[in-house]
């Protein structure tokens, strides 16, 4: 029995844009913070801002970076890129509202453009986690995981068979 590979669902689809989108946005907030936000406040302090300010865009490159994977592995239909997604949305949604409470308590700046950014970082990521629990969109992800089972099965049945031949060869000549 053959499982028939169904085209890729326009859920899919839009779940990708949205983790290109939040990915991008994740890049955007990295490459400001490195850039050096306006931090009013003494120097100690502010050297202690500044060290929590590059660790969250370390955070923010490397959930980025991730983004971009989990977005490629769902254009490609690979059966991981769903649990990644879901789990990097999620960690999406925390640092862009950490970043949020940066931007308005330390850097004291409520009209900064990164503040829209992220929240719309938290929007796609939303929009994304709902489009993952989906029941067709998860539906489709299982049955990919069938045909990658099913393919590695006939795989094993093949490699065993030219095993057990090879074996079967070499004890003809004993």
């Amino acid at each position: 029995m053959t499982i028939q590979k169904q085209s890729l669902p326009k859920e899919i689809v839009v779940i990708s844009i949205m983790t290109l989108v939040e990915g991008s946005f994740l890049l955007v907030g990295f490459l400001y913070i490195i850039s050096g936000p306006n931090i009013q406040s003494n120097s100690i302090f502010n050297l202690f801002i500044s060290a929590i300010a590059n660790l969250l865009a370390i955070i923010a490159l490397l959930t980025s970076i991730s983004l971009f994977a989990s977005c490629y592995g769902l254009i490609r239909e690979e059966e991981w890129s769903r649990r990644i997604a879901i789990k990097l949305s999620f960690i999406g949604i925390i640092i862009a509202l950490v970043h949020i409470i940066f931007y308005l308590f330390v850097v004291n700046d409520s009209k900064n453009i990164m503040i829209i950014l992220f929240s719309i970082v938290i929007g796609c990521s939303i929009v994304s986690i709902y489009f993952l629990y989906r029941h067709n969109v998860k539906a489709y992800f299982n049955r990919l995981k069938t045909l990658e089972n099913e393919s590695d099965n006939k795989m094993l049945i093949h490699f065993h068979y030219y095993l057990v031949t090879r074996l079967h060869f070499i004890l003809k000549f004993f």
